[in-house]
């Protein structure tokens, strides 16, 4: 799903807004998003940040937590490379999804492992 809108509508009005960075061993940070950030393509075919202030995640308030499907439980199923579940396993902030109907199921339909993190909101 497109989050430029909202990325849009926050740095209007003055939230701080970070975006994600893959780093080796399936690890990841946040970077803080300015008017000058180099975005560039990755293996993934997301774009990333290049330099920039990587953020604390104790100064993050929220997340946004892509997945390619959700259940109303609050379970998801991310790309297959867990970066989410290590980062929110000690999140104190809020996660949020962001769920299209064919993607939202009422339980979920794939298996859940001991080291999945539900997401605290899912919005469909």
């Amino acid at each position: 799903m497109d989050t430029s809108p909202i990325i849009k509508h926050s740095l209007q009005n003055d939230k701080q807004v970070v975006v994600p960075r893959t780093l080796p061993h399936r690890q990841m940070e946040f970077v803080l998003l300015e008017e000058d950030t180099h975005l560039s393509q990755t293996p993934f075919g997301t774009r990333e940040p290049e330099g920039g202030e990587i953020i604390d995640k104790t100064d993050i308030d929220a997340l946004i937590v892509p997945g390619l499907a959700f259940s109303k439980n609050h379970y998801r199923v991310g790309f297959g490379g867990g970066f989410y579940d290590r980062y929110l396993a000690d999140f104190v902030g809020k996660s949020i999804s962001l769920a299209l109907p064919p993607q939202l199921y009422e339980r979920p339909k794939w298996p859940v492992e001991p080291h999945d993190i539900l997401v605290d909101k899912i919005i469909y």
